[in-house]
């Protein structure tokens, strides 16, 4: 499966869902249950995804 997403940084959790078909809080569940998926935190605790984690989350799906 690849996943279709511009090249940048970071991906905000919306995108993130938008780009694998699910809810964002799936995406937070597995946050949670899997301990390689670690996106960065802004000051108002937005999540910023990179590229690896999006690599990660293929894994996962």
């Amino acid at each position: 499966m690849h996943i279709n997403l511009p090249e940048k940084r970071y991906y905000k959790i919306g995108e993130v869902a938008k780009a694998f078909g699910v809810n964002t809080s799936l995406i937070r569940f597995w946050e949670k249950e899997f301990d390689v998926l670690k996106p960065k935190k802004n000051a108002k605790g937005d999540r910023k995804f990179t590229p690896e984690d999006i690599k990660n989350l293929e894994l996962i799906y």
